[in-house]
C-alpha cells in the first residue's frame, strides 16, 4: 500500500477502500498535475454533502474521485481487467495450466 499521498503528474493511480472482504479498487486514474491527495482531501471533506442517515459526510472513493474529475486534479483512464485464475491454479482465457 502506498503511503506517500503526493503524486507527480502523469502518474496513475488507483484509490482503494475497505478491509478483508470488503475491500475494493476504483478506476484507474492519470494525474493531470501534481497532486497530494491528503491536502486535497481537506479540501473536499468540508464540501461533501451530508449522509441522509447520520451527521456524517458521505465522503468516500467515489465522491472523492468525483470531486478530483470535476476540479481537473485526474483523468479516468479505460482498462480491461483479465482474470488470471483463482486458488492457485493459472487459466488464462482457454488455457489451464495443469502439468
Amino acid at each position: 500500500m502506498y503511503q506517500n499521498p503526493k503524486f507527480d503528474a502523469g502518474t496513475i493511480i488507483i484509490l482503494a477502500e475497505g478491509a478483508y472482504s470488503n475491500y475494493r479498487t476504483g478506476p484507474l486514474f492519470r494525474c493531470l498535475k501534481d497532486v497530494n491527495l491528503e491536502d486535497l482531501a481537506r479540501e473536499f471533506y468540508p464540501n461533501a454533502p451530508k449522509s441522509e442517515w447520520s451527521e456524517r459526510r458521505n465522503a468516500d472513493a467515489s465522491t472523492f474521485t468525483l470531486w478530483l474529475i470535476q476540479n481537473g486534479w485526474v483523468e479516468e483512464l479505460e482498462y480491461s481487467e483479465v482474470h488470471v485464475g483463482s486458488y492457485g491454479e493459472f487459466e488464462c482465457f482457454g488455457f489451464t495450466g495443469h502439468d
